[in-house]
């Protein structure tokens, strides 16, 4: 045997890995089938009642509103100012502002729908994804504030954090930004190449892709919510301190981190934690962002550094404005 082929023959680190954590997983489940079987229930029922009513029509209006060219048509007055502050191009500064009111789920579609039609860059989509991705305006002013926080303007609050932070981001996405962006010019020219689809077909579209994408976000949903109560399980058997375990916990859905948050007694420490979820977000966005941009070639690592950053910038300021 040549040395080469002992070489593809070896396991690499990451394979390897991946090797442990799907028996170890596979095990887990089954030794606790009764509680996945109970848990993906409610987390099916949850999709049914709360994710799909309050997305699936969302979805479906930032994809004609980015299809169509209405966003950016609408946006166009902010554009120049983004494009020069987070060092994007301005057609890539309308899935930001989208992004900013909507959520993670309209900023990534919309920005994935402007790269896959050629209007801008693989470089302005995996930044733009990065430095958009927050929870959206409803989500932390409806439930964060009042219901965690019993304070509508904490909400409020933490949503103007988090927006601070996706400034934050942007600005140091333009100082590491490696390649220049497109001119006008090219911008253009990319643009002209795109064919304009009739209204009704743009609809139909905009359904057909919402509905995929929402299957693919409760999928994610179930999963986290069986993974979640079975290591929830798991953690309070072996005895692991309950502080690690709502740190480890929160870290992977960012509802479960911020629901653990309602029994802190120091009301300081509990609005910077869900500053810190906020902004981190949590795993399970992270894998529905990823399973958005599943047809694409982009690359996530800076998706992922931002994110952790963004989480360390919403827990400061937090600190600060509390």
């Amino acid at each position: 045997m040549t040395q080469k082929s002992k070489r593809k023959n070896k396991f690499t680190f990451g394979e390897t890995f991946s090797i442990i954590a799907s028996i170890f997983l596979f095990v887990l489940l089954m030794k606790n089938s009764r509680l996945v079987t109970i848990e993906a229930s409610n987390a099916l029922k949850t999709c049914a009642t709360l994710l799909i009513p309050s997305l699936f029509p969302l979805t479906v209006a930032s994809e004609l509103l980015t299809s169509s060219g209405a966003l950016e048509k609408v946006s166009i007055k902010l554009q120049r100012i983004s494009s020069k502050l987070f060092g994007i191009t301005k057609t890539s500064s309308a899935p930001y502002f989208l992004g900013v009111l909507g959520g993670y789920t309209s900023s990534c579609k919309s920005a994935v729908i402007l790269y896959e039609n050629g209007e801008i860059t693989k470089e302005d989509c995996e930044s733009v994804i990065s430095i958009s991705n927050m929870p959206s305006l409803a989500f932390i002013t409806g439930f964060v504030g009042p219901e965690i926080l019993n304070s509508a303007s904490d909400g409020w609050i933490l949503w103007f954090i988090s927006v601070v932070s996706t400034f934050i981001l942007g600005i140091v996405n333009k100082i590491f930004r490696k390649s220049a962006m497109l001119s006008h010019s090219n911008v253009t020219a990319i643009n002209s190449k795109v064919k304009k689809k009739k209204l009704s077909k743009m609809i139909v579209d905009a359904i057909a892709h919402s509905a995929h994408a929402m299957l693919l976000i409760c999928a994610c949903v179930v999963f986290f919510s069986v993974l979640i109560r079975v290591l929830e399980f798991t953690l309070i058997s072996l005895e692991i301190p309950f502080e690690i375990q709502n740190l480890m916990l929160g870290s992977l859905e960012i509802t479960h981190g911020i629901s653990i948050c309602q029994g802190i007694d120091n009301e300081l420490l509990k609005r910077v934690l869900c500053a810190f979820f906020i902004g981190w977000s949590g795993l399970c966005v992270h894998f529905q962002v990823i399973a958005l941009c599943d047809n694409s070639d982009i690359s996530f690592k800076k998706y992922f550094l931002f994110k952790i950053l963004q989480g360390l910038i919403c827990a400061t300021l937090a600190w600060i404005v509390f």
